[in-house]
This record gives C-alpha cells, structure tokens and sequence, in this order.
C-alpha cells in the first residue's frame, strides 16, 4: 500500500502515476506492508529535463516518409502529440555524414567543402513535424560519423576532432534554423568516441566548438560526455542525461524502460532519458529491428505497431512537464528496497507528481475534489483538502492525477 501526504502550502494540486507489476510475467502475492511517501512542497530537488527518443544511429527513421499520410500523421501524433501518445518532451537526431552507422546511412549535408545541401535526408522533416504537433518539445544532434574530407581527408579522430568538423557543426545548426526554422537546444561530439583518442583533443576540440557557436550566435549549448568518473558529475551541478538509453524491443522492453525512468534519477540524478531509437521504420532484415518505441517499417500497407513502450513513455510525457523540479524527499525505494519498486516525485508548484513502479501487487487508502485522468483510462479518483491518502488494486501501469481532468488529445486531421 502506498499513502501519500501532501503539504497544501506550496502543494495546490498533486498527481500520481503508478508504474505496477507486469501481471503477465510476475504472479500474485500477498499485499506488501504500507509505504508513505511524504510530500512537501518546500522539498529540494534537481530539475526535470525531458523524456525524448533518438533518430539515428543510423537511418531508423527511413521508411517514414514513405508512408501513405494519414498513416504517418498517426504515427508521428502517436510520438510526438501532447496528451495523446508517448508524448515526447525530446528528439535527438543523427548528423548524417555519409557512412554506415549501426542500420544504414544517413546523408551528409556538406559532402564536399563546396557540395552544400540543407535540404538533404529526412531528419529536417522529421524534427519540423516534431515542432509542428509540439511547438515546447526540445531539438538535439549528434554525429555518428563525419565526411572523407575534414582535415585534409586525415580519417578518423584525427579528421573528427577538426576545424572543419567544427564549421560543419555550426552550418548545420545555422541552416537548421534559416532554412527549416529550427532552434537546435543541445549539440554532441562524436557517438561513442574512438578511445584511442586522447583527452586532450576532446576538450580542446569542445572548446573551438563552444567559442565558434557564440561567436556565431548561436544559443546551442553542449551535451558533452564525461569519463572521468561519477563522483565529479554529482558535484559539479551540471544536468546528467541518459542520451541514448536501450537498447530495447518496443513490447516485452517496456518493464525495463519502466524501471528507468524511475531509477535513473533516484540512483545518479539523471534528469533526462532519451530511448534509442524512436521508431523501427527500417527493414526487419536490419540489425535491431524492433528496438525501439513502436514499429513502422512497412509503408507499402500503411501498417504499424503499438507496443507497451509507448504507454510507459506515456505515463510520464503526459504527466510531467519539463522544468517541474524532483522531490528528493519523496523519491526513493518502496520499504527502501529496490526489489519491491520505486518511486518518483515532481513538482511544477502548484502540480505534483508521484511516479511509483512495484514489483508486487499493491493497494491504495482512496482519496477524495479534483478528478484524475489516465492514458489507461482509469475512473476519477477526487482529493481532499488535508491529507489525501488512496487505495485500490493497482493494474500493471496505472496514472493517477488531482489536476483538473481532461480529455486525451484528439488524432491530427
């Protein structure tokens, strides 16, 4: 049994989410004892950046645009639409740079120093059909590999960690945003960086990035990799993310992902998970088929699948915004142990949410004035003033909210 108490003097609304059991896989057992979770409103807590998925990696997101359009449209609302599917707060991107890079290839934009086109691959359509159904959601590239030609076709780190590479960067986020209105949030270096490269021309490389974006204007910040150990990230406040959580199928992964989200914050203060990849819209003949939010790989027919993946996403894109701080407090272990479930808990003051998984059936004391919502589809459950407490049988994923109701978006025209 869970029992939350929630303090009224920053706390106007509150919210929880409760991510059960998978009873297909785990049996019934005894009712475990009572967990309180306390929240209070003055709680301290790092900020939520976002829950988002990667295109890329190479070329998952292929077959997309091939598809008949009323398909695609359900498909990307299903992805990227508030309050309807998954609901995503993020979307990385590949920069493709013409070379195999785990499925396929993705086009390069400058594949010469002169051969310039910022109309090439589908990840431009991709992001703008992001921001048209969320105009809030945040945008991020990443390279997996680069062109032949940087530093005079040297190849490798050496061709990598160059000035070339550098101007390519900055044209890539400068035409994002002339050319496809996009405002890029965050660029990375190279995907799992060569090893053999030494630290210094990572940091020095990163540096000549950072300076060539502000001397351009730019408001693209870093999402830079750190080796040096997990002591040093907890202590120097800067935002820890999950880039590239997965890899796992968009059915039976869902526990998984489940547990993550959750987990990744109360063991490392990771703010922000992106699951790769965002959708199978490749050949099942490719590596990983399967491994991602939902399947679209067969634009021929129009046919596409939804698996339990998205709904996990679903049940905290729909329910918590980014910028709600956590609730350190009010996050944790279920009887502080990690073998019985977890929990999470957010504020946006006045909003609250509570994001619990258990390993074990559960029941709720029920609360009584605001109703609840669900992307389950569960019945209003009202709060009172005070103390709310609540209790019933709690189904494999199940959302619990005391904002004012509302109804799930309607599909894309």
């Amino acid at each position: 049994m869970i029992t939350v108490y929630a303090s009224r003097r920053q706390v106007m609304w509150w919210t929880v989410l409760v991510m059960a059991a998978w009873a297909a896989v785990i049996p019934a057992l005894p009712a475990q004892a009572a967990t309180t979770i306390t929240v209070d409103g003055n709680g301290t807590g790092r900020r939520f950046d976002g829950i988002g998925a990667v295109s890329g990696g190479g070329g998952t997101s292929r077959l997309l645009p091939d598809y008949p359009a009323a398909q695609r449209d359900q498909i990307l609302d299903y992805l990227f639409k508030p309050n309807f599917g998954a609901s995503l707060h993020m979307l990385k991107v590949e920069i493709g740079g013409d070379e195999n890079s785990t499925n396929g290839s993705e086009a390069s934009h400058q594949r010469t120093p002169t051969d310039q086109n910022y109309q090439r691959g589908y990840e431009w359509w991709l992001m703008e059909q992001a921001k048209a159904r969320n105009p809030n959601i945040s945008l991020h590239g990443l390279e997996w590999g680069s062109p032949g030609w940087f530093n005079g076709g040297a190849g490798g780190p050496t061709g990598f960690y160059s000035q070339d590479n550098i101007n390519y960067l900055v044209n890539w986020i400068r035409h994002a945003q002339s050319d496809h209105g996009l405002t890029i949030d965050t660029i990375g270096g190279w995907n799992e960086a060569n090893v053999l490269t030494p630290y210094s021309a990572h940091h020095d490389w990163f540096i000549g990035l950072k300076n060539a974006l502000v001397g351009n204007g730019l408001p693209t910040r870093l999402a830079a990799f750190d080796a040096t150990g997990g002591d040093l990230l907890q202590q120097n406040g800067k935002p820890i993310w999950a880039s590239e959580h997965g890899s796992q199928n968009f059915n039976t992964g869902a526990p998984q992902l489940a547990r993550a989200i959750n987990r990744d914050y109360i063991d490392s203060r990771i703010t922000a998970i992106m699951d790769w990849n965002l959708v199978t819209s490749y050949y099942r003949t490719v590596p990983h088929s399967g491994n991602s939010l939902m399947v679209a790989d067969q634009p021929w027919s129009g046919a596409y699948q939804l698996g339990k993946s998205i709904w996990v996403m679903a049940h905290t894109g729909q329910f918590a915004q980014p910028g709600w701080q956590y609730l350190n407090g009010a996050s944790g272990y279920l009887g502080g142990n990690r073998g019985n479930g977890s929990f999470v808990t957010l504020s946006s003051r006045p909003t609250v949410a509570t994001t619990a998984r258990s390993s074990k059936p559960l029941t709720r004391p029920r609360p009584s004035p605001r109703p609840s919502r669900s992307p389950v589809g569960c019945p209003p459950v009202p709060c009172t003033s005070g103390a709310p407490t609540w209790a019933r049988p709690i189904r494999p994923t199940t959302s619990r909210t005391s904002a004012t109701s509302r109804r799930p978006a309607a599909a894309s025209a």
